[in-house]
């Protein structure tokens, strides 16, 4: 027992826990540790190989908690404690959207545990092996996360291999990020850089407490990755972190690198933008900080998401001048130094959140013009990147592989160089490495031509291949690269102890010296000479380029790769005798009622004009504080150009259905990151228009399905629907789940919040559209399944009155009973009661629902167990779904009632199904127990009764439906397909035969369709006796074989043959047309369109059905009892 720092009572505290542990003689050890705030346990692990156990003390707090007052201040000290505290469970994450744990653990082959986010976050994790005590003097190795400063954990990260292998302490820390960790006013209110000056208390509390885990204060080495290294370059130059540490790592990054500054003139804009939402005036700091202080997390975390000038900042202080002038001037302490950097610092993980268009491969025009996108090079000097990358380039992959390594050399590889030059010429021991294999285990969830990507040396690093926790950093490695790792591990804690990674036993790591000599890290090291010296000397001696790099709209200062504020949006273009082919010259700019967006333009194979495409436009306000549960604002105005060009967060949603759905039914080829957020009204436009002209093309609107419960637009890509048949897509947006159909059926929450949304971008497309080259006389609305019942509903709501021209509605009518209700009071109160809230009156859960953060919310929607089926309840009492209620506003009356009355929207209507719609997907989702593939037909009884919550077939009708369905067959096999059938006539087919035959009753052109075809990419992922499930039709509609260059010529075929069939309708309400098959009007013989190889006209769709439970609902509504008998359908 240690240290002279005892508080009082700890003593007898300390006394009674060895003699409980002496008595439960465990055969591990629970650590005890004294630092100057007080005891704390933590727990002993093992690794793989290692025979050395591993004392582990997580959550350990170094500073206070940033809340309230504390805010937007530099940390303060820990309070002490008195009784012994536990640190056996991982830290909160800092606040940030944490969607990233998620993809991460796809894509990388990593897992984690659960992590919750907080404020409340100073904390750090120590890893110490088992053997050290006060005097171990062990070197001690602090490493700083990456995340570019917005997102990151230090938990994520176990130090336990690295400390019982290499007999070192490590530290991995944690600091606040985002608006919270750089929020300034830039004077002595708030002058910033919080997050580094938690990074500095970190620090400090190791110089303080470290011996008493045996870790030598004079031998810190700091370490770290991305934004961590960026973080260890900038504590090198700050003369606060003088004599805190001795040694630094900085593994793929340097605080030179080009977008950690913003300009004033975007810092300003955002300040401002601030101000308004606080409803203060931007110069008056005091009173802008106690708004925000008194903002909730998840309101900052919002405002964060719409700010980028928030970063580092010259605060006199952490910061005494830019990071360049104090290396020019040599203002650092000369420590030694590892720098390194990847070999494809820029392969796939970066590009595929900012640019992921580009990995399927790219063509000069669009390298080029992401350039000038990302790094604002002027158009007439593009020619000299164009030389230097591009000269000898021709294919697609070349030249996508030559823009990636282009990205990679100006953000991490050139200011990682000239960084080490200067470290070197001030007379600090430099080593300097390239990274270079290939991780084994992303065989399977990255490309093939990724080499080594940004953060892939971190799992050798940490030994993240002998782990046996909770943490999982390096799955399915081999055993060469166990080898690697030991090696790698070993040069980092030699050196840790010595200032030189070098020692007997490995390959010789020379100093960065004059002759510039680097370590080339792989299964097979080997030395390498002036890493990139021809690519450091274009950018650094280009004179033409000195002026123009500036990254994400935000233009920083660097002499040594050319970087400065003057011309940073120069506008000239390019000329094609210099570029070749470049067409268009200039990224599309659009005028809208809000704003000017700027989009990007994407080519599709075998098409010379390109289509512009807009993604993420704000329709509305975003949804939040008192705007939830309320109808949709418009959206904000705003001064500036807005980079239109990257997805929006889908609404928020279960996050792994929503995932998995997302996945299923893309038509893109390449994966996109999925996020999600109550920010999340937004649209996408895709226009083959040429801008320059006043086209006047048929708009066509799409509505995504997914139960009122999930998707999202950039799912469905409008780029081959938008290119074969030159009209504008439109992808939008809408509240889901509680978000958006919560309804205590008054007006305190009349509901339908989702389909107002779709109101709301529809009048956005009239405001708008004529700018994209759309015609706003003539727009056609179509979605599926929960879209196509969304696209009905405004058939029948007056408030969607001259927004649209045509519809279709795909697999969902507003007659589907499982979507459509009268109210839902019974099931607002579950989920008031779910949340912890009272019932006693609407305001009152409104209000308290409105108080619930996303995540709470989110939990009471995983609680809530929608989209399955209960097996065990009372089924009147399950609510799988949120439904459409009939409000008086948006729905005046029932849909019936409307149709009854004639009242609706007059316009031509597209109504269709699949041959299938519950016959895999939907049943495979709710949980129907059918894994056996057959049914008798008693269980087949009592699972539609259980069925009731989808189907509203009471339990006194269930033994006439099943033996109607199935009582022509003992096969049990054919028992369950039938008893599919039963749910999919009930739930699709036979209210989409009602709703078009009142839609035809009304006067109005209207055609059906039974879509019957068997894509072939779907054969592998369902059994061989699903045809055509609920949601077949949509790859070929949104052209999904041209985007994932589909071999079956069948496929192709069908697919142009619907597009084509789609876009007639939205041309002139007709989908007929020169070389198609004939589409009879649904007219009283009913003709209709099976759609298959061969698609021919057929009549009478679902008619025996339809007829079957038309008298069979009748009969219950009129209270006569059903009778039992079998007929053959």
């Amino acid at each position: 027992m240690n240290g002279a720092w005892v508080h009082p009572g700890q003593v007898l505290l300390w006394a009674l826990w060895v003699l409980a542990a002496a008595a439960k003689g465990s055969a591990m050890e629970v650590p005890c540790r004294n630092t100057r705030q007080g005891w704390i346990q933590g727990k002993q692990v093992s690794v793989q190989g290692s025979p050395m156990p591993v004392n582990v003390f997580l959550g350990v707090p170094y500073a206070a908690p940033p809340l309230g007052s504390l805010r937007f201040t530099g940390p303060q000290p820990a309070s002490p404690w008195d009784e012994l505290r536990e640190a056996t469970t991982y830290p909160n994450l800092c606040f940030q959207n944490s969607e990233w744990l998620f993809s991460d653990q796809r894509i990388l082959k990593v897992h984690y545990p659960k992590f919750n986010v907080s404020e409340d976050c100073l904390y750090l994790n120590i890893y110490v092996p088992a053997h050290a005590d006060v005097d171990s003097k062990l070197p001690v190795m602090v490493w700083f996360p990456g995340g570019a400063f917005v997102t990151g954990s230090a938990s994520i990260f176990d130090g336990s291999v690295l400390a019982a292998y290499e007999d070192v302490v490590v530290v991995t820390t944690q600091y606040r990020l985002g608006i919270f960790g750089f929020f300034s006013t830039r004077d002595k209110y708030a002058p910033g850089n919080w997050a580094f000056k938690d990074q500095l208390a970190a620090l400090s509390w190791v110089q303080e407490n470290i011996k008493f885990f045996g870790g030598d204060p004079n031998s810190v080495t700091i370490f770290g990755e991305s934004a961590g290294a960026i973080s260890v370059s900038s504590l090198v130059l700050s003369p606060m972190a003088n004599g805190l540490f001795h040694k630094a790592i900085m593994e793929s990054g340097v605080a030179i690198i080009p977008y950690l500054k913003a300009s004033d003139d975007e810092w300003k804009e955002d300040l401002q933008m601030v101000a308004q939402v606080c409803g203060c005036n931007a110069s008056d700091s005091l009173a802008l900080l106690k708004c925000l202080r008194e903002k909730s997390s998840e309101e900052l975390l919002h405002l964060s998401q719409k700010t980028k000038s928030f970063t580092r900042v010259v605060d006199g202080l952490f910061f005494p001048d830019e990071p360049l002038e104090l290396l020019t001037q040599k203002a650092f302490k000369a420590i030694p130094s590892i720098i390194g950097v990847n070999s494809d610092e820029c392969g796939f993980v970066l590009p595929l959140t900012e640019i992921p268009e580009v990995l399927g491969g790219a063509n000069k025009s669009l390298a080029l013009h992401m350039i000038h996108t990302l790094l604002h090079i002027p158009r007439k000097n593009l020619y000299l990147v164009a030389n230097e990358y591009f000269h000898d380039k021709h294919s697609l992959v070349e030249i996508r592989d030559s823009l990636l390594d282009l990205l990679g050399d100006v953000f991490f590889v050139v200011p990682g160089l000239v960084t080490a030059r200067y470290h070197r010429d001030a007379g600090a021991p430099v080593y300097f490495y390239e990274f270079q294999h290939r991780p084994q285990c992303f065989e399977d969830t990255k490309p093939a031509f990724v080499k080594a990507d940004h953060g892939d040396e971190i799992r050798f690093v940490f030994g993240g291949a002998f782990l046996k926790g909770d943490i999982v950093m390096f799955e399915g490695a081999t055993e060469e690269e166990k080898w690697l790792s030991r090696k790698m591990m070993k040069y980092w804690a030699n050196f840790a102890r010595t200032g030189d990674p070098n020692m007997d036993g490995l390959p010789l790591w020379p100093a960065y010296n004059l002759n510039e000599q680097y370590l080339k890290l792989g299964l097979n090291m080997s030395l390498g000479q002036a890493l990139k010296q021809q690519r450091v000397k274009f950018w650094t001696n280009a004179h033409t380029l000195k002026k123009y790099v500036c990254v994400h709209f935000v233009c920083i200062h660097s002499k040594a790769i050319g970087i400065s504020y003057e011309g940073c949006l120069g506008k000239t273009e390019v000329t094609e005798a210099r570029l070749g082919r470049w067409h268009p010259a200039s990224p599309p700019i659009v005028d809208t009622v809000q704003g000017k967006v700027l989009g990007k333009y994407v080519s599709l194979k075998g098409f010379t004009q390109p289509v512009a495409v807009f993604l993420g436009i704000p329709f509305a306000k975003p949804p939040l504080g008192s705007l939830r549960f309320a109808p949709p604002q418009p959206a904000e105005p705003w001064s500036f150009v807005k980079n239109t060009t990257s997805y929006s967060p889908m609404c928020s949603q279960d996050i792994m259905a929503g995932q998995a759905i997302s996945e299923l039914f893309t038509n893109r080829k390449e994966e996109i990151p999925v996020k999600f957020s109550e920010d999340c009204l937004y649209l996408n436009v895709y226009t083959p228009a040429d801008l320059k002209t006043k086209s006047r093309l048929p708009v066509m609107v799409w509505i995504h399905g997914g139960g009122l419960l999930i998707g999202g637009a950039s799912t469905y890509n409008g780029l081959a629907l938008s290119a074969h048949e030159n009209v504008v897509v439109v992808t939008i947006q809408y509240r889901l789940g509680i978000w958006g159909f919560f309804s205590t059926g008054d007006e305190h929450c009349r509901g339908n919040w989702g389909h107002l949304d779709q109101v709301a971008a529809l009048h956005w497309v009239q405001d708008n559209i004529a700018n994209f080259g759309g015609n706003p006389g003539s727009v056609t609305i179509f979605g599926e399944s929960a879209g196509g019942e969304s696209v009905s509903v405004l058939v029948l709501s007056p408030l969607a009155k001259n927004l649209f021209h045509r519809a279709i509605s795909e697999s969902g009518v507003a007659l589907t009973p499982v979507l459509v209700k009268d109210a839902s009071k019974d099931l607002a109160e579950r989920i008031a009661v779910t949340a912890g809230c009272k019932t006693t009156t609407s305001a009152v859960m409104v209000h308290c629902l409105r108080q619930k953060t996303e995540n709470e919310l989110l939990e009471v929607t995983l609680k809530m167990k929608f989209f399955s089926l209960d097996l065990l309840g009372d089924p009147r009492e399950s609510y799988p779904f949120l439904p459409t209620v009939t409000d008086g506003v948006l729905l005046p009356k029932r849909p019936d009632e409307i149709q009854a009355e004639k009242k609706f929207n007059t316009v031509p209507y597209i109504v269709g199904i699949n041959k299938q719609e519950f016959g895999w997907l939907l049943p495979t989702m709710m949980g129907y127990p059918l894994s056996e593939g057959k049914l008798d037909q008693k269980t087949a009884t009592e699972l539609l009764w259980r069925s009731y919550p989808v189907t509203n077939i009471s339990k006194e009708l269930t033994s006439v439906a099943t033996e109607k369905y199935l009582g022509g067959t003992n096969d049990p096999v054919k028992k369950k397909d039938r008893f599919l059938d039963l749910i999919g006539d009930v739930v699709f087919g036979v209210p989409a035969v009602i709703m078009a035959r009142r839609h035809r009753d009304a006067g109005v052109p209207t055609y059906m369709y039974e879509y019957q075809y068997r894509q072939s990419s779907l054969a592998a992922i369902r059994p061989k006796t699903v045809i055509a499930d609920h949601g077949d039709e949509l790859f070929l509609v949104f052209g999904a074989p041209f985007l994932k260059e589909s071999n079956s010529e069948d496929d192709i075929k069908a697919s142009k043959m619907m597009m084509k069939f789609w876009a007639n309708f939205a041309r002139n309400g007709n989908p007929n047309g020169e070389g198609l098959p004939h589409w009879p009007e649904y007219d009283h013989k009913e003709g209709y369109l099976q759609i298959d190889v061969t698609t021919q006209a057929a009549q009478k769709l679902k008619d025996k059905e339809t007829a079957f439970w038309t008298e069979l609902l009748a009969k219950q509504a009129a209270g006569k009892p059903p009778q039992i008998e079998h007929i053959e359908l």
